[in-house]
């Protein structure tokens, strides 16, 4: 596995090289027009695409992004030249929208910042008023019939949680041996007691004080998208 930008293309520059400048070319753009726009020389991009340099990350990411495609494209590990929306079929958003990520409900990381380790499964076009940073497919009948199995809720990591909300936790131990990412309804009793509560009877409520928990995220809105 590569593990610097330099290694990848080291491998190959001339691919990267040879599709910065078909890219640019198709475009329209000039070497000193495309220098122009990223604050750089023509020089430099003159550099770039005769394979004499490397652009910065942070340069890569703009070439993708000017030039309608992927940095994974320009750096030649994929030979599909359309940016990562667009490959997972749905358009560019238009004023008053946004996309967010969408991703599975299993939780591989450990970070307390989900989705950490997780993988896009694909992108949502939503409303730019509606206050989610990304979806989450859900499994199970647990919150049946508000939610069901391959719904996909709506998150805020940073909204305040209130009782009865909706909400996405991660729990692990003691309930689960791994952590766990599952939709609830949250309860705060008199006491203190913090509980997750589940819509379908049949799925005993969940304390959460003692558990391990590294996110409660409220649920701002539910897509039933494949019912």
């Amino acid at each position: 596995m590569y593990n610097r930008l330099g290694d990848i293309m080291a491998k190959d520059m001339s691919v990267f090289s040879r599709r910065l400048k078909e890219l640019r070319e198709k475009k329209g753009l000039t070497q000193e027009r495309l220098g122009n726009i990223l604050n750089i020389s023509r020089k430099t991009i003159s550099s770039y695409e005769s394979g004499k340099a490397q652009p910065p990350i942070d340069t890569l990411h703009k070439l993708a992004q000017i030039l309608d495609t992927s940095t994974d494209y320009l750096l030649g590990l994929t030979n599909d030249p359309r940016p990562w929306p667009e490959r997972l079929g749905i358009i560019m958003p238009e004023e008053g929208e946004k996309i967010i990520p969408v991703y599975n409900s299993a939780c591989a990381g450990n970070s307390g910042s989900y989705p950490d380790g997780s993988t896009v499964v694909e992108y949502l076009k939503i409303s730019d008023d509606i206050p989610a940073q990304f979806g989450v497919i859900v499994h199970g009948d647990s919150m049946e019939p508000e939610i069901c199995d391959g719904d996909i809720v709506l998150v805020n990591k940073d909204l305040t949680i209130k009782n009865n909300d909706k909400v996405l936790v991660i729990v692990g131990r003691p309930y689960f041996p791994e952590l766990l990412a599952l939709v609830k309804i949250y309860r705060e009793a008199p006491d203190g007691h913090k509980y997750l509560i589940s819509r379908n009877e049949k799925y005993p409520p969940i304390l959460l004080n003692g558990a391990e928990v590294t996110l409660i995220a409220k649920v701002v809105e539910v897509r039933r998208r494949y019912h």
